[in-house]
């Protein structure tokens, strides 16, 4: 309840997000990307950005924070 999975938004997106309630955007980004731009398209529509970089290496990490987030009800919807 209140974790939903989706790609990555256009820039409208998020501002449905928002007018839909959506509290919190978890952004999975390989290594190199730049997760700058979603997390200002999050925060100037008043949303809270998780970046969280997913590599083999980091898999363990990421997936330990991608829970607590997913966990945080705080942060719902998610």
């Amino acid at each position: 309840e209140g974790l939903f999975a989706g790609n990555k938004p256009a820039l409208d997106g998020f501002e449905a997000l928002k007018a839909n309630g959506f509290r919190t955007v978890v952004f999975l980004y390989g290594p190199g990307a730049d997760p700058a731009a979603v997390r200002d398209a999050a925060s100037t529509r008043g949303l809270n950005c998780v970046a969280i970089e997913t590599t083999p290496e980091a898999l363990a990490d990421a997936a330990k924070e991608f829970d607590r987030v997913a966990n945080d009800r705080n942060a719902r919807p998610v």
